[in-house]
């Protein structure tokens, strides 16, 4: 209750006394207005069709069906991964999510999981093309595929992706992207070795990396 009103009437011939209480309830968040901004940005370059989230968070069905798992990853800090803490630096695109945002899910989901007015969406993000950077100046490929099983615990593996002769000279790189061919693939870390030991243990394995 955000408003009271006391509202007093008198007639000629008596009076009458009317109390008239009139209650104003913030307005439960909806879909196109609120969910969908946070959605676009923070969420949307991954869980889309042809990216590396599972599921597709694009649209009010898509939102409705994940609703109370994303109530849950939101506020536990699972999701959007982020991992740096707050507080200790600022990064150019950063991910997480501030207390209001992470309040919205939930308070979505109490809400009814409400439409709002498709007329006032935001525009979905268009989807990113094959380099996100625009095309870049060198590709460098695993020389062959690893096969993953698809049972067991996760598996950190090292994969030496030997650098053309033709680079062979100190360059400057800018940003780099990795595009895996699964899904499977949750996240890498990029290493430049200097003394060779890559080469060495990856030539003892059998299979490709080590």
């Amino acid at each position: 209750m955000s408003a009271v009103t006391l509202t007093s009437l008198r007639q000629a011939t008596g009076v009458l006394a009317m109390w008239l209480v009139s209650t104003t309830l913030d307005a439960a968040p909806t879909f196109y207005q609120d969910l969908a901004p946070v959605l676009y940005q923070h969420c949307a370059h991954c869980h889309r069709p042809e990216q590396s989230g599972p599921f597709s968070l694009l649209s009010l069905a898509d939102a409705r069906k994940h609703a109370r798992e994303m109530v849950d990853v939101t506020a536990r800090h699972y999701m959007p991964p982020w991992l740096p803490a707050a507080g200790h630096g600022e990064f150019l695109g950063e991910r997480h999510l501030t207390k209001s945002e992470i309040q919205l899910f939930a308070d979505w989901v109490a809400g009814g999981l409400a439409e709002g007015d498709s007329a006032r969406a935001p525009a979905v993000p268009p989807a990113p093309g094959d380099w996100e950077l625009g095309p870049p100046d060198l590709v460098v490929r695993m020389p062959a595929a690893y096969a993953l099983g698809a049972e067991g615990r996760d598996v950190y593996r090292h994969f030496v992706l030997p650098l053309p002769a033709s680079h062979d000279r100190p360059r400057h790189v800018r940003a780099w992207q990795f595009r895996p061919r699964s899904r499977a693939v949750h996240h890498i870390f990029l290493r430049l070795d200097r003394s060779g030991e890559g080469r060495r243990r990856d030539a003892r394995d059998p299979d490709p990396g080590f």
